[in-house]
């Protein structure tokens, strides 16, 4: 059950990333790539399903790193 909450936080961060000019595609090996609208920014992959609440709030730091306002 944790992990379909999960997954459907991870839909709504690449929502925001789409709305915010990101590109977001996925990789043959099943994760996902997020690159920022700024190429001066880092690339942030994830798995395509985050296995707990902290691999989450890990995906979601990097992405603010790199310069998603979510």
């Amino acid at each position: 059950m944790t992990m379909a909450r999960n997954d459907d936080k991870v839909a709504d961060l690449i929502d925001k990333a789409l709305a915010q000019g990101w590109v977001v595609e996925k990789t043959t090996k099943g994760h996902v790539c997020f690159v920022p609208a700024d190429k001066t920014k880092r690339m942030v992959y994830t798995s395509g399903t985050p296995g707990d609440w902290r691999a989450y709030a890990n995906l979601r730091a990097s992405l603010r790193r790199s310069g998603l306002r979510c």
